[in-house]
């Protein structure tokens, strides 16, 4: 399963494809704005650093509720979702297995300590456990680097070793997705590196899809 094309960029595109119906489930659903809109509710909530942070998020028992109900679909497949399909696609595009496959588990790690640590948080308000504050913001950070470093690793190496400009063209926006799993991180950058981000995943997906369809097509010409 590691070393044959075929599966990995198979594998790749199902967990691109889960990966996107997840974030559309999501999207549809909406977070509730409490006559406050705050379009990177989630982010926000994730990057909080003391109580203030936590209250701007929390302090909207509906909103509060949406969130929560976010975390436990992260929990029980979203994590997983993308965290497969970058860990495939690093696989798919000839990364050294060691690395993608401790870059995809640190991604899943750490997001599943960040998940589990804003459930705890949204359980309690408006109780408030500071000390929880350091493992996620650890966590998160983690997370969102780990992204960044395996979308920038994988796209050098694809387009160092293709050189269609499909290829180069995804390689490009797998660079841009990982500069921009990082920007989000920064109150300025939530919605622009989210936007990068997505982009960059859905050009991996679209790719991967070509790919399995082009061994298909390969394999029935043969």
């Amino acid at each position: 399963m590691l070393t044959d094309p075929r599966s990995l960029w198979r594998a790749t595109f199902v967990f691109g494809l889960l990966t996107f119906a997840l974030f559309i489930v999501s999207a549809v659903r909406g977070v509730p704005d409490c006559s406050v809109p705050m379009p990177a509710a989630m982010l926000d909530f994730e990057l909080a650093l003391d109580r203030a942070a936590f209250a701007l998020v929390l302090d909207c028992a509906p909103r509060l509720a949406a969130l929560d109900q976010a975390n436990i679909v992260d929990l029980l497949l979203f994590m997983w979702a993308y965290g497969g399909l970058l860990t495939f696609f690093a696989l798919a595009v000839g990364l050294r297995p060691w690395l993608a496959v401790s870059l995809g588990a640190l991604m899943i790690a750490t997001d599943f300590v960040e998940t589990v640590t804003l459930r705890w948080i949204a359980a309690g308000w408006p109780l408030f456990d500071p000390t929880l504050v350091s493992p996620l913001a650890i966590a998160v950070r983690v997370k969102f680097v780990a992204i960044g470093i395996a979308m920038v690793l994988a796209g050098l190496w694809l387009a160092r070793f293709k050189t269609g400009w499909g290829a180069r063209l995804v390689a490009l926006l797998s660079v841009i997705g990982g500069v921009g799993s990082v920007w989000l991180m920064y109150s300025d950058g939530r919605m622009t590196g989210t936007a990068m981000l997505a982009v960059a995943w859905i050009a991996i997906t679209v790719y991967a899809g070509a790919r399995t369809l082009g061994y298909r097509k390969a394999a029935s010409a043969a």
